[in-house]
């Protein structure tokens, strides 16, 4: 997060209120959520996989702006 420069509350926000969860396959789930990056001064799409084995697990989190590309 810190070398992406994304903050713990985008972090937890998205896990809270996902605007999506998407299956990614058995065990694992990608969360995203639109936040209004200040530092980018744009919407951008926040995405976290995480594996749901116990405990859960955060595999990556990345910010982007491609929306659309990404968004159902």
């Amino acid at each position: 997060m810190e070398r992406r420069k994304i903050s713990e509350a985008e972090v937890t926000l998205t896990f809270s209120m996902p605007d999506d969860i998407i299956s990614v396959r058995e065990g694992r789930k990608l969360l995203q959520k639109i936040i209004f990056s200040e530092a980018e001064r744009k919407e951008m799409l926040i995405r976290i996989v995480v594996d749901l084995e116990t405990p859960k697990k955060v595999v990556t989190v990345y910010r982007t702006s491609k929306i659309k590309k990404y968004r159902r």
